[in-house]
């Protein structure tokens, strides 16, 4: 149960950097205008701003959730890793269901943004319970 709570949190880890790498380091190439939906020079540049400051807040994500899964596997019992990874995961899960909320059209993206860390917040719990941590 615990390997299965680290990949499914390893898969948000991968989902956060790569959402950093389009909107913070690619933002404006043509492959990220079309999954985003900008459309033309001026939209790019007036949302420039908010696409690198998001990726940034997913880079973060990411970053706290592979401490945390570091920790983990360094240690299986390890509350530090524990929350960290419980914190990063559940920060995941509300992104994505916030996604959901305000862009019905995007739920696909919002699935597969919340329902991994989701899953292996869940698992990591349901793990930490039988192992009594």
């Amino acid at each position: 149960m615990l390997i299965a709570a680290l990949a499914l949190l390893g898969f948000g880890v991968l989902f956060h950097g790569a959402a950093f790498v389009l909107e913070s380091l690619l933002w404006g190439r043509p492959v990220t205008r079309r999954l985003f939906g900008v459309r033309g020079d001026d939209a790019v540049a007036a949302t420039r701003l908010l696409a690198v400051n998001q990726g940034i807040y997913n880079l973060v994500l990411a970053a706290i959730t592979t401490t945390g899964l570091v920790l983990l596997i360094g240690d299986a019992s390890s509350i530090v890793g524990a929350t960290l990874a419980l914190a990063g995961g559940a920060a995941m899960t509300v992104a994505g269901l916030t996604l959901l909320v305000i862009a019905r059209r995007a739920w696909q993206a919002a699935l597969v943004q919340a329902a991994p860390p989701a899953l292996g917040c869940a698992l990591l719990i349901t793990s930490l319970a039988t192992a009594g941590v």
